[in-house]
């Protein structure tokens, strides 16, 4: 992770030589790993690779000499330079690996520590984030044990764990390991290691579409530069946002702005993970650039890139970043071929990674470069798996939004309970304290005091839980409608101007298969199009589309549909006209689904300034007190996109008596 920072000071580089000149003078086996022990523990000794090797040696000398806690120190020391200096995560892990099952044999409770966190980062860089977080969960048992918040080591376990999480796409478990890393380095006033804290909760909401509350964040991070030394953070806080600006519409000045300020700053990093940033800072700016067209300086930033890169190659984290940057580069000079071979190598090491935002990009990429190529099978199933993993990209980073505010709502319902439970125990510790005459009247007026307070806090959290959940649930939908009219505007435009000149260019080929293929996904494309957002709400107007919609459910199915439909096309904002419709497509489809119903009365009438909708079947119905509306996804979804036009929603519902669902809307003035 990119998160350790360390200024280095006046050093002396070590070497083999150096190492057996000074075992030498020791007499006993004893004494050389006592000698070796303190040129190793010596921060201002810098072993170059040839004492790293000598000291690996090392390893098996001393546990042959049952010197558990020197192997370690050994262990440690050597895990940290295949991480970082000469990156070879494979050798850092198998030494982990090796080591692990003597763990218990070692009583050194920093160096243990150290371990553990050296392992999870050689896993993390291997993308084996599960058994990163894994190893990091023992450490923080651990920890919790020994009940020790004043070690670094604590706080920064927790932000390994945070970083693991976020790329396994878990915005619950990530953000309370953010945030308790947060907290801990507060509390060890530790700036910089709380400002990489922050920088990982900004990635994490990013990620998952959360852009104010990353933006937030960050701010902390920038307002607090001018205070610190390095700028590794702050560098690497500048990627975050470019990359978050390049997921976002219109944001084309953030995404430059940031890449420049990352490369200005880049060059006054001075910590041991210094070339790693500047990989990604070159990467970023080499992406980005050559995203708006600007290949003159992407390409000046791609040759300072490829000569960092020669010490990175086995490094699969950075070659992903690397191999994009490069693709994308290649792409915009038209170079397809060479895109593809360096493009493709990668493809599927990224897919095994399962990071949905990068394996996104690259089948955009490969997509386009196949085009390119004239190769129009392997666009077209680029495409497809572009479309498919975007649809369902969304969904997913909804549905956590969703987890993450959720979780919020508990943790303070949480934090309300306990808080109540102190109440208790201060009352029933009073209680005991008070002379028997006033037993009696202190107890009562106390009981009163805390009722009045309970309910009073009871009522202030049911209160602000309500409005925060309405607040999200309609910022979720009005989202959500946004989210599928752009992603239906993309695929008319964008997917689907290419589809049609796939199929122009296989027909004047005289390429029936892939012809017929074609229009097959064509015809896939428009019908996902026309379910996000539908057209005929643009051309037709909202009274003529609710009447299509109805006419289309009359055909499709063995219901009966009576219809009553007033013109309200200029009764309603036509920002509104989508959530109307949604509403009436949504209780049409439930009543489809679910009702068993065989006839449906739709009545839709405007007075006194009023919408009035009713919708009546004679379906198998329910029992209201069983099914609340607070409980129901679909009824609450319905109540939701009412409350958005400012209107009233009701049920009524009987067992075998069929269903009413009433709303009132008021109508523009």
């Amino acid at each position: 992770m990119l998160c350790v920072s360390w200024l280095v000071y006046s050093q002396d580089t070590i070497d083999d030589v150096f190492l057996n000149k000074q075992l030498k003078t020791a007499n006993s086996a004893n004494s050389q790993l006592k000698t070796l022990n303190n040129i190793v523990l010596t921060e201002t000794n810098v072993l170059d690779s040839t004492a790293i090797k000598f000291l690996e040696n090392k390893i098996d000398f001393a546990l042959k000499h049952q010197d558990y806690n020197s192997a370690l120190l050994y262990v440690n020391k050597c895990i940290k330079y295949y991480t970082f200096n000469h990156v070879n995560n494979v050798k850092a892990y198998q030494i982990a690996e090796d080591f692990q099952s003597k763990i218990n044999k070692c009583t050194n409770k920093e160096q243990i520590t150290k371990f553990y966190i050296n392992y999870a980062e050689a896993a993390t860089y291997l993308q084996k984030f599960n058994k990163s977080l894994t190893i990091l969960n023992e450490n923080i048992k651990r920890f919790n044990t020994e009940k020790d918040s004043s070690l670094y080591e604590y706080g920064y376990t927790y932000l390994v764990a945070g970083e693991n999480s976020a790329k396994l796409e878990d915005i619950v478990n990530g953000a309370k390991y953010f945030n308790k890393a947060i907290t801990l380095f507060q509390h060890q006033k530790d700036t910089i290691s709380y400002l990489w804290s922050l920088n990982g909760l900004s990635r994490l909401f990013g990620t998952n579409g959360l852009y104010n509350e990353a933006e937030k964040v960050r701010e902390k991070i920038f307002k607090l530069e001018p205070l610190i030394s390095t700028k590794d953070v702050v560098v690497m806080a500048h990627i975050t946002a470019a990359i978050d600006a390049s997921t976002q519409k219109n944001k084309k000045d953030k995404e430059i702005f940031h890449a420049k300020k990352a490369i200005a700053q880049v060059n006054t990093v001075n910590s041991e993970s210094k070339n790693i940033i500047k990989v990604l800072s070159y990467a970023c700016a080499v992406y980005i650039y050559a995203r708006h067209n600007d290949l003159k300086t992407s390409d000046e930033h791609l040759i300072v890139l490829k000569k960092l890169m020669r010490s990175y190659k086995n490094n699969s984290f950075l070659n992903t970043y690397y191999c994009l940057a490069l693709g994308t580069n290649l792409y915009t000079h038209k170079k397809y071929e060479e895109a593809k071979q360096q493009i493709l190598p990668v493809y599927n090491t990224v897919k095994k990674a399962k990071e949905a935002a990068n394996v996104l990009e690259f089948e955009k990429l490969l997509a386009k470069t196949y085009e390119g190529l004239g190769n129009h099978k392997n666009a077209l199933q680029h495409f497809k798996n572009y479309t498919h993993l975007k649809d369902s990209l969304q969904q997913r980073t909804t549905r956590k939004r969703f987890d993450y505010v959720q979780s919020l709502f508990d943790v303070e319902k949480k934090d309300f309970e306990i808080a109540k439970q102190k109440k208790n125990i201060e009352l029933l510790s009073t209680e005991n304290k008070l002379k028997t005459q006033w037993i009696l009247f202190g107890g009562l007026s106390l009981v009163s005091v805390f009722t009045i307070l309970y309910l009073l806090m009871s009522k202030k959290y049911e209160n602000r839980k309500q409005k925060i959940q309405k607040e999200f649930s309609r910022n979720l939908l009005l989202g959500q409608e946004a989210e599928r009219t752009r992603i239906a505007r993309e695929l008319h435009d964008g997917v689907g101007q290419q589809l049609s000149l796939i199929k122009t260019k296989a027909q004047n080929i005289a390429h029936t298969q892939l012809t017929h293929l074609t229009d097959d996904v064509l015809e896939e494309v428009r019908s996902i199009s026309r379910g996000l957002y539908p057209p005929l709400l643009n051309e037709l107007g909202l009274t003529s589309s609710l009447n299509q919609l109805i006419y289309d459910l009359d055909n499709d199915t063995d219901i009966f549909f009576t219809v009553e439909i007033d013109n309200i096309d200029n009764h309603l904002n036509k920002n509104d006209h989508v959530h109307l419709y949604r509403f009436m497509q949504e209780s049409l489809n439930n009543i489809i689904k679910h009702a068993e119903a065989n006839s449906v009365n739709i009545s839709i009438k405007e007075n006194e300034n009023l919408i009035f909708i009713q919708i009546r079947d004679n379906g198998k119905g329910f029992d209201l007190n069983k099914i609340k509306i607070s409980k129901s996804l679909g009824l609450k979804t319905l109540s939701e996109r009412i409350l958005i036009l400012k209107g009233n929603f009701l049920i009524e519902s009987k067992p075998s008596e069929g269903t009413i669902l009433k709303a009132t809307i008021p109508c523009i003035t």
